[in-house]
């Protein structure tokens, strides 16, 4: 043996090169470092430093639905404040002191309301248009120029609301007409689903659950936090202090994404710039939109993007429901006012958020489980919250509810993720935009059906609306349980030549956030 190693050592000249490629055989044979033994290595310092450095647009997210949560509880006063001077002439008198005429506040409180549907209407129904045409654009052309649409829109209507404001006569209905500038913009729909879009674009879809559920944990504390320091403004300073703060939020939220956001799409050449702008309003949007949810595809995978529809629209459906009769509600069982009934609230955003970062990241990147079931557990956390709370006829019982629903939120983010891997990655802003377009109409419709079944069932039954929330989420939990049976396969990394031989995601390697992006682009 060793003459042989003599001879070995004798026929090989003796080199840097030859010394590293030796040294790098015998690496081959020593036990390999696992990314769990360099985690658990790391500190806890390091760990947060390299979530950090994972965030792209979820600092946007949160200061958009900031700024428009910020003042929500607030405009609708204003609103019901403007219909007792204006729509109803009642003396100044009256209208300052309010709570002391029942009759004028009911008055106002009705003028109010049908003040706030036809905003809400004005916009919802053009950003629904908007995203219809938009959605296939951002698939081909950017996704950057849609979120920033966006969002301008949202400022544009702010600071006009704000001006409105200022002035008590003018007419209310002024207001609805200025949120024609958000809705012709896409508004709060296309900046949504922008949002989502963009952020599939730069995961891999393994890692994509965590991602939205990050984004998801950005969007309740944006609901919690902005809806408590509203209500603080207000009590202190009055309707105009919350009107302006609102837009100056959506000021950062641009400068933000113009600063940190890079595009996802191939830069638009000077030259086809009037060709790309045409492509706006190009009607073969449409059909793209149309086609993205109706064409044959294999593996059921066209039933399941109609199925994730049905799922998501019921869900927002619910939560719209709740916000339109919880106050009512809790006023009747518990006895609240609006400030008990809003740290209630402010409890149960609190425990969804905390759950939904922690446990969803948990259950899709250490227990490897099928998105699917990540949006059973919430369906299921769901329904239990509905029940719960339909009996709930003391504090204990509400909280204690609140605590069983801690985890609905994964029942969206099991759609968004499931939905990310069905479609192919040029259909991404097709796809959330046509879920958009659905969510558009849940504020109306959800509203209106709560309303009427709570009216119907008010002195026998006041949980029936919670009740029946809860038998409507079974076929969804069903659903779910179906989609668990089906292999988990991403077609957003393949072209349409190759969805025939999609992998399975474990054959898949994850990349961060903007490697895979780069190397598409050049």
């Amino acid at each position: 043996m060793n003459d042989n190693v003599i001879a070995f050592n004798k026929s090989v000249p003796i080199s840097v090169s030859n010394c590293l490629l030796f040294k790098r055989f015998i690496d081959d044979f020593k036990p390999k470092e696992t990314m769990a033994d360099k985690g658990s290595r790391l500190s806890f310092g390091s760990r947060v430093m390299g979530v950090l450095r994972q965030v792209t647009v979820e600092p946007f997210l949160f200061l958009c639905i900031f700024g428009y949560r910020l003042r929500a509880v607030s405009f609708q006063s204003l609103l019901m404040d403007r219909a007792c001077r204006t729509m109803y002439d009642y003396t100044e008198d009256i209208c300052d002191h309010i709570e002391s005429y029942p009759t004028e506040k009911a008055q106002s409180t009705i003028g109010g309301n049908n003040l706030y549907t036809g905003w809400m209407l004005m916009t919802s129904l053009p950003s629904v248009v908007v995203a219809v045409f938009l959605g296939p654009w951002s698939d081909k052309h950017s996704r950057k120029y849609p979120i920033l649409l966006g969002i301008c829109g949202m400022f544009a209507e702010a600071v006009a609301s704000a001006v409105l404001a200022a002035f008590p006569h003018v007419s209310p209905w002024m207001f609805a007409i200025a949120s024609l500038l958000s809705g012709m913009c896409g508004g709060f729909i296309m900046t949504l689903s922008s949002c989502y879009s963009y952020l599939s674009d730069i995961t891999d879809p393994r890692s994509r659950p965590t991602r939205f559920a990050i984004l998801e944990f950005f969007f309740n504390m944006a609901i919690l936090l902005g809806g408590f320091i509203g209500g603080q403004v207000f009590n202190q300073f009055g309707y105009i202090s919350v009107m302006i703060l609102s837009p100056v939020t959506y000021v950062i939220g641009i400068a933000y994404a113009i600063i940190f956001l890079k595009e996802t799409k191939p830069k638009i050449e000077a030259g086809r710039r009037w060709e790309v702008t045409k492509d706006l309003i190009s009607l073969d949007n449409i059909k793209q939109s149309y086609h993205t949810c109706t064409r044959a595809r294999p593996g059921n995978m066209r039933l399941q993007i109609w199925l994730l529809v049905w799922i998501n629209l019921c869900q927002r459906l619910i939560d719209m429901g709740y916000l339109a009769v919880g106050y009512p509600y809790a006023r009747i069982m518990y006895q609240w006012g609006v400030s008990a009934f809003s740290n209630a609230n402010i409890v149960n955003s609190i425990l969804n958020a905390m759950f939904t970062v922690v446990v969803v990241p948990f259950l899709s990147s250490k227990l490897f489980l099928h998105e699917s079931a990540i949006g059973l557990i919430g369906v299921i956390s769901t329904i239990s919250y509905l029940t719960l709370l339909s009996v709930a006829n003391s504090v204990f019982l509400f909280y204690f509810a609140c605590v069983s629903g801690s985890l609905s939120t994964a029942g969206v983010i099991g759609v968004k993720s499931r939905i990310s891997k069905l479609v192919h990655k040029d259909e991404l802003g097709r796809a959330f935009s046509f879920l958009g377009i659905f969510e558009a109409l849940t504020p109306l419709f959800g509203t209106l059906l709560f309303l009427q079944i709570y009216n119907a069932s008010v002195n026998t039954f006041p949980g029936l609306p919670f009740a029946a929330s809860a038998v409507l989420l079974v076929p969804s939990a069903i659903m779910y349980m179906w989609m668990m049976g089906l292999p988990t396969v991403s077609q957003g990394t393949f072209g349409r030549d190759d969805e025939q031989t999609a992998r399975p995601l474990e054959d898949i390697k994850p990349g961060r956030n903007y490697e895979k992006l780069e190397e598409e682009k050049y």
